[in-house]
């Protein structure tokens, strides 16, 4: 949207409105003594000159790790959070257990221990 006005036009910085996320990726090449590479760079860390080869993997191992404990947190690797809400369901559901189950259960459970030591001897 343009306004016509006296005033000389004003730099918006986007990466700072959306919170510093760049959201598109330019190709930078890396200086290298063997051979030449180029790697996608998100543009808010695309530097004005080429850098060295380990500077590049130094920032695409950062960026990996930041992803792996983000979704650390979120307990998103592996169905941690299967586990989780699993785990949580059945104590719950033990936790809801008549007074009557829990004895049958209980009960269960010393015969089952009581086979195990005789299969044992």
């Amino acid at each position: 949207m343009l306004i016509a006005s006296a005033s000389p036009p004003v730099d918006v910085d986007f990466n700072a409105m959306l919170g510093e996320r760049p959201s598109f990726f330019t190709r930078v090449k890396a200086k290298s003594k063997t051979k030449p590479r180029e790697s996608m760079v998100p543009v808010s860390f695309a530097p004005a000159t080429p850098l060295p080869t380990a500077v590049n993997h130094s920032i695409g191992y950062q960026i990996r790790c930041a992803r792996k404990d983000l979704f650390h947190k979120l307990g998103m690797i592996e169905g941690m959070g299967q586990e989780r809400t699993s785990l949580k369901d059945e104590l719950a559901k033990l936790s809801n257990l008549s007074e009557e189950r829990a004895k049958e259960v209980v009960a269960l459970t010393k015969e089952l221990s009581s086979e195990k030591e005789a299969a044992k001897v």
